[in-house]
């Protein structure tokens, strides 16, 4: 049994992070293809399920003693997972979801490495709502980012502003992947 990989893409605060816990709360059999990465953590991240926060020397030793890794450099940082802990997952009939950049490019990528073709799911929130909600973080406010992966989605999630409505809208949404 092949478990399935569903990308989460959409503009930086879309909504991608509180979506997804939210999912990973409530369906069993869904795991989150967290990220191994040197940048520093943000105070919003003190229970991060995304990401792992590692020096650069422990980057290293991880990338090293993995026969397989995901490693992407982004604005001076390292970030990386070990692919075959993926494909167990996957190979074991578990599904894994994942936050991805709204890249057309990188969803190939990562299609490619981890050996599945991914169900994609746009969080279609408003460029203006998503721009106000990273305004406190100068990276995310600043980063150039279009829509593109929208056009190649399986599924566009419109968020209606009601958070516990569109959390359970989106449970049900991967439930039914």
């Amino acid at each position: 049994m092949t478990g399935k990989l569903i990308f989460v893409s959409g503009l930086s605060g879309a909504g991608k992070t509180t979506l997804i816990r939210a999912a990973i709360n409530e369906i069993t059999r869904l795991h989150y293809l967290k990220t191994v990465t040197t940048r520093p953590q943000r105070p919003d991240e003190s229970d991060s399920f995304e990401y792992k926060f590692v020096s650069d020397d422990e980057y290293d030793a991880l990338k090293t003693k993995s026969a397989n890794w995901d490693h992407t450099d982004y604005q001076g940082y390292k970030y990386g997972a070990d692919v075959d802990e993926v494909r167990a997952l996957l190979d074991a009939g578990e599904n894994v979801i994942c936050s991805v950049a709204p890249d057309t490019e990188v969803a190939k990528v990562m299609s490619q490495l981890y050996g599945a073709s991914p169900v994609i799911v746009w969080i279609d929130t408003p460029a203006e709502v998503a721009k106000s909600r990273t305004g406190h973080d100068e990276v995310r406010f600043n980063r150039a980012e279009d829509n593109t992966l929208k056009n190649e989605a399986d599924h566009i999630f419109k968020p209606t502003g009601y958070l516990k409505d569109d959390e359970k809208a989106f449970v049900e949404l991967v439930k039914q992947l």
